[in-house]
């Protein structure tokens, strides 16, 4: 079923608005056309990183849609069950509560292995909320987590620290530098930081100032001060060249 609108977050804009006019303009056409003609894009790059962001919030959203469209739930039957009937449900009615009190300690253990995994995303989510300024985003919390299923602790923090650095507080630009880390066979924080000081390295001895000529050096070369036949002499060769 087709939809005439949908929610456009502000995570959204704020994953998009630094881009390039055309790159920004391929990741909202693809925002749209996904939504309303359900198609697949096909996006390179930077767009391609954002998109893979912004895709499950939109496709939890159009479940939502999907489910709110059906009706509801249906109508329970008001219809008395034949007297003979009766036995049944009573031997039905004593099995229920056995099997509520194994379904509450699932629920109870499901609760205990979330609290588990928020209080070890804890400290990662609030890393990142201190460096952005601002609190996150349901979607940025999600990518955070997946994240964490890739890359370790403090490898993120680390991706993070670098796009500090450069003045780029985006998902965006911190998943491209985790992917760059990932295709050159880093895996640990330590190999990261090892690849950081070589490029800086590398980037001190191309930005070295150009050596001076060596006559700038030569502080040993003395210079005589000339005559004034000498002067003279110069001065009039400067004339016969003039009327030359």
């Amino acid at each position: 079923m087709k939809r005439d609108s949908f929610i456009f977050y502000r995570s959204f804009w704020e994953a998009v608005k630094e881009l390039k006019p055309a790159e920004r303009e391929k990741v909202l056409s693809s925002i749209c056309g996904f939504i309303f003609d359900e198609e697949e894009p096909e996006l390179k790059a930077t767009p391609k990183a954002i998109w893979t962001l912004i895709k499950p919030q939109l496709i939890a959203n159009i479940k939502k849609y999907q489910n709110g469209s059906k009706g509801g739930r249906p109508k329970k039957e008001t219809e008395q069950k034949p007297k003979e009937e009766e036995s049944e449900n009573l031997i039905e009615t004593k099995s229920k509560p056995k099997h509520n009190a194994m379904k509450m300690n699932n629920v109870n253990e499901n609760e205990e292995c979330r609290m588990k995994n928020d209080n070890e995303n804890e400290n990662v989510l609030g890393f990142f909320e201190d460096e952005f300024k601002r609190p996150l985003s349901s979607i940025e919390c999600q990518t955070i987590a997946d994240w964490q299923n890739e890359y370790s602790d403090d490898l993120l923090k680390l991706a993070l620290s670098e796009a500090v650095k450069n003045n780029a507080r985006s998902l965006a630009y911190i998943d491209t530098i985790l992917r760059n880390w990932k295709g050159a066979g880093i895996k640990t924080a330590v190999e990261a930081q090892e690849q950081i000081e070589k490029h800086k390295k590398q980037k001190m001895r191309n930005s070295k100032e150009r050596k001076l000529p060596d006559w700038y050096e030569n502080d040993d070369e003395t210079y005589q001060q000339a005559s004034e036949e000498e002067i003279a002499e110069f001065q009039k060769l400067l004339e016969e060249a003039n009327h030359v």
